[in-house]
């Protein structure tokens, strides 16, 4: 045997077992010691450059993007704020409009608390406040900041807690309505072309098929505020840029999880309201009715794409750059894909995905569930991983509106013009049960969402969700009246076909004290009642 021969089998021998040390002793990525998840509120994902828009609007997220993923499809479990953030604090699913951490959940906040990090939430939206049990699990809740306010708190509580675990959480307002950024930043609400092509086309139909008024102005008056949005987009920017560079600051970087989310979208005139809030008020008031007061500029009731589908970009420690994720995921996923990043057990109840297996096989399609679930009082949605979207009313919205079901395809139909739920009933059928499934495993509530105080109720007033029609509010006619009077309209036969009225009705009554005669006839009743939105009020109001 040739000298040769022995050093060609000695240098096989020693690529094989370099090879299978470095397989033993290939470390996981480092679990982060810093963890920020910073909300836009009513940021919609396809108004930033980041995904695609034409505008400049997020050259921060932009360069962040670079760092780690981008979930091109990702949606909100709500399509306002306090629903949405139950959901994604408790990484849990709803049945209803739950405005406030339930008692018996574990919020992601109290789990870091328990494992030793040091917590603290930075809030620029107050209808996340104590009352509502936001605070849970937070050794720092500053939840009066004041929108396009300075990030001083912030930045002093990254270099105060260096080389300590820490979970931040900021919620910032200043994509929310009124469309107001400081005067430097009006750029996109001078231009003229806010209103894509295809937009223009739908207006018109809608237009002559409505028999609207005011074309021409409100096009311009739309566009402006498109214009609007898109500068405080672009501001809300430039304040998580000012985020990020104070963790850089503290030179731990490397060692910080960052996810950038949105706790809904907004309506941008994209869609039309139902004959509610701005839109019943405007008509109410004498103003004709326009494209501007007919669509819905804002958000909350309705689940169309608009308003549920958000951003979310996560960096961490060790994770691949550059990423782009295509399959459809959930705000309720959060929770689960921090959790794994820190090695932390997820607490029974918590009902998201982790993402992790996605960014690292975003092609595998073993690691995407069916399909993604948004509800509201009126409609939920649910959107496969082929891109149909059924919209199902719920019972309140056959009750008030007289809703029945839309199918889209959001693939070739992206902004839901063509209803196929006539052609397509097996999928409608299976999307359907879909949603069922999801909302029977959810948080459930009140079927009211109405202010629990007076403080509460003001906080709502000024953010415009009482005005738009976002929360209920009790019909004054029927708040006047006496148990009595409630449970005669109730039982008046006239009123038995008019579900509209006996909502109104019940929910009068569940504000009321009745007493156990009044409560037996009340259960008479609910026995010959027909809507499930109307039962379940009573239930509310029986379990008293």
């Amino acid at each position: 045997m040739s000298s040769s021969g022995p050093r060609r089998l000695w240098c096989f021998l020693s690529v094989v077992v370099a090879g299978l040390l470095a397989a033993c002793t290939d470390e996981a990525p480092p679990r982060p010691r810093h963890v920020v998840l910073i909300v836009v509120d009513t940021l919609r994902a396809d108004h930033l450059s980041t995904y695609g828009y034409k505008r400049p609007t997020s050259p921060e997220l932009d360069k962040l993007a670079a760092e780690g993923a981008v979930f091109r499809r990702a949606v909100s479990q709500g399509s306002w704020t306090q629903p949405s953030m139950v959901s994604m604090m408790t990484s849990s699913y709803l049945s209803d409009e739950v405005t406030r951490i339930p008692g018996d959940r574990t919020t992601l906040a109290q789990v870091f608390q328990k494992n030793g990090y040091a917590t603290a939430a930075y809030i620029y939206n107050n209808v996340l406040n104590p009352g509502q049990g936001f605070h849970a699990g937070f050794d720092v809740f500053d939840w009066e900041a004041p929108p396009y306010g300075p990030i001083d708190k912030i930045a002093a509580w990254f270099q105060a807690n260096r080389g300590k675990p820490t979970f931040t959480f900021i919620h910032l307002n200043e994509a929310h309505d009124p469309y107001d950024p400081p005067a430097e930043y009006d750029r996109f609400v001078r231009e003229t072309d806010g209103i894509p092509a295809e937009r223009h086309e739908f207006y018109r139909k809608l237009h002559g098929e409505l028999g609207l008024q005011q074309y021409d102005e409100s096009v311009r008056r739309i566009n402006e505020e498109i214009g609007g949005y898109d500068d405080d987009v672009r501001y809300s920017d430039e304040h998580i840029g000012k985020i990020l560079a104070a963790i850089r600051a503290t030179g731990e970087w490397d060692r910080t999880a960052v996810v950038i989310a949105a706790d809904h979208g907004e309506g941008l005139w994209t869609h039309v309201q139902f004959m509610e809030a701005s839109r019943l008020k405007a008509l109410r008031n004498g103003e004709p009715p326009t494209l501007f007061n007919t669509l819905l500029k804002t958000h909350g009731s309705r689940v169309d794409l608009s308003l549920i589908h958000v951003p979310l970009i996560v960096v961490a420690p060790g994770m691949p750059q550059g990423v782009r994720v295509e399959p459809w995921v959930e705000n309720v996923d959060i929770g689960a894909t921090l959790l794994e990043l820190c090695d932390f057990a997820q607490p029974k109840g918590m009902q998201g995905s982790s993402l992790v297996p996605l960014w690292r096989e975003p092609q595998n399609r073993a690691h995407q569930k069916r399909g993604v679930f948004s509800t509201t009082r009126y409609v939920s949605s649910f959107v496969d991983q082929d891109g149909f979207q059924l919209i199902q009313p719920t019972a309140r919205g056959e009750c008030e509106f007289g809703l029945s079901a839309e199918l889209y395809d959001l693939n070739r139909d992206p902004e839901a013009r063509e209803n196929l739920a006539a052609l397509q009933p097996e999928r409608v059928a299976a999307l359907r049960e879909a949603i069922h499934e999801r909302a029977k495993s959810g948080l459930s509530a009140s079927s009211m969402v109405t202010a629990d105080s007076k403080d509460q109720e003001e906080r709502l007033r000024l953010i415009g969700y009482t005005d738009a029609g976002v929360v209920d509010t009790l019909d004054h006619t029927y708040a006047a009246m006496s148990v009595a009077e409630l449970l005669a309209e109730l039982s008046n036969p006239v009123n038995m076909v008019n579900c509209l009225v006996r909502i109104r009705a019940a929910m009068a009554l569940s504000h009321k004290s009745l007493s156990a005669e009044e409560k037996a006839q009340l259960r008479a009743l609910y026995e010959k009642e027909t809507s499930q939105a109307v039962r379940r009020v009573h239930d509310e109001t029986l379990a008293k």
